[in-house]
């Protein structure tokens, strides 16, 4: 479901010219494994990648919620990063905003 909620959001991004995307996750619940976080961090690396040869030019991405949903050693984020997203992950919701540019 977070896959398909990301490239849809990817895709309002581009419809509407836009390069912020904020995700709130504090009511998410479940768990998180460590390769599930390995493997969206990849996922949302590459899908941004795609949408920005298909018109975006620049792509901010911020989620924000509450551990053990966000890990507390960002290793998704790391695994994003490093592939090329700006992407931050925090359970700051202003720490997220600041981020994204949003005052």
């Amino acid at each position: 479901k977070a896959k398909i909620m990301y490239t849809e959001a990817l895709d309002c991004l581009l419809e509407n010219e836009l390069f912020n995307l904020f995700f709130d996750a504090f009511r998410v619940k479940g768990v998180v494994t460590t390769m599930d976080r390995y493997y969206f961090g990849e996922f949302a690396a590459l899908e941004s990648l795609k949408y920005m040869v298909k018109g975006l030019k620049k792509i901010t991405v911020s989620i924000c919620g509450e551990e053990p949903i966000i890990d507390p050693q960002r290793f998704g984020e790391i695994v994003a990063r490093n592939r090329g997203l700006n992407l931050k992950v925090t359970t700051d919701k202003n720490e997220s905003l600041q981020f994204l540019g949003v005052e």
